[in-house]
């Protein structure tokens, strides 16, 4: 049968490919933001909720809430007169209220980007690490000669760093204008009978660092991500931490997952690496992709991993250039010469 292999990466496959330290996890990546916003706004931390050594999951959970809200205040400001008794005109409390709220919140997503485009901007990424791990993938597995594409739900680029060290060509989705920031056009980057182009797609599920979106525009703008954050660029097109988030229906990123799931229905076998699988959208993207096998390689995992996608081969496996590369890759070469199921039957 024809190997047409998806890489879908998570956290956990970026953390040790950082220059110096590791890419912050999520729980690592909530304690670094609370002193960034603690010395921005003293006691603001803990008026949000967030409290030192949160879990991952409760940190994402209060921050998808926070900029919920934030985005009430325009209908807060429209009804502000609701807050008067007899409706009369806006009590000086309120409009004080309003005001405060309005200018943390503000301070706050600025401490947030500023954050996020700090710990995984590219230059937060060891170049040798990145090349030297995914060469060590890509060759054990027998990748090279054959297309494969890679989706991530991750915002660094280590993924660009090492198929442009390796040598192999690749797109994100942004077309190459001279004179002006590329934008973001990624219909048809994946092609199958083609071998995309001979090109490998790199498919960012939640945007990345240097991705923006101005106000009236229905694309996205990238711009370099070893620089800082800078709002005068527009929004961040990413998709922050958030238990209800529904990144399909965003008009940033939803493009990038209308590609996955053409490369999902295309593909023979999907290796998870690095990711806990509690991302509800895409454990439903992947489930929906039938006649696919699924591999889950993290250090973490265990056999209740193997039942959020039923039929899922588990490797408990750390991913980087100190990781146990060898004996993961045997059991991933041994899995992928099983034989594909139609059904969701177990490969393991």
């Amino acid at each position: 049968m024809l190997r047409r292999v998806v890489l879908v990466t998570g956290a956990g496959a970026s953390t040790d490919l950082g220059k110096g330290k590791p890419l912050p996890l999520m729980a690592k990546w909530a304690n670094i933001l609370l002193g960034d916003m603690q010395r921005a706004v003293p006691g603001m931390p803990a008026a949000f909720g967030f409290g030192p050594d949160m879990s991952g999951p409760e940190f994402e959970e209060i921050l998808g809430a926070m900029l919920r809200w934030q985005g009430t205040f325009p209908l807060n400001r429209r009804f502000e007169r609701v807050g008067d008794p007899r409706f009369g005109g806006v009590p000086t409390q309120v409009s004080q209220w309003m005001s405060s709220a309005e200018e943390h919140g503000r301070v706050f997503e600025q401490t947030l980007f500023e954050s996020l485009w700090r710990e995984f901007s590219v230059d937060a990424i060891s170049v040798e690490a990145a090349r030297s791990t995914y060469a060590t993938l890509l060759d054990a597995l027998d990748l090279r000669p054959i297309p494969f594409v890679c989706a991530t739900t991750n915002y660094d680029l280590s993924i660009e760093v090492a198929m442009q060290n390796i040598g192999l060509s690749w797109t994100d989705g942004f077309d190459n204008r001279a004179l002006e920031t590329p934008r973001l056009r990624p219909q048809g980057i994946i092609d199958w009978d083609k071998k995309h182009d001979g090109k490998v797609p790199i498919l960012h599920l939640h945007g990345a660092v240097g991705w923006y979106r101005r106000p009236g525009e229905d694309h996205v703008r990238k711009h370099p991500s070893d620089q800082e954050f800078n709002k005068t660029h527009g929004t961040p097109a990413v998709i922050t931490p958030d238990p209800n988030k529904e990144p399909e229906s965003d008009p940033s990123v939803g493009p990038m997952w209308r590609e996955f799931r053409t490369a999902l229905a295309g593909a023979s076998h999907v290796i998870v690496i690095g990711h806990s699988l509690t991302d509800e959208p895409l454990v439903r993207t992947l489930s929906a992709a039938r006649g696919t096998a699924v591999a889950v390689v993290n250090p973490n995992a265990d056999e209740n991993t193997g039942k959020v996608i039923p039929g899922t081969f588990v490797v408990p496996s750390s991913f980087g250039p100190d990781g146990e590369m060898t004996e993961m890759t045997t059991k991933l070469n041994e899995w992928l010469m099983k034989p594909v199921p139609t059904d969701a039957e177990s490969l393991a």
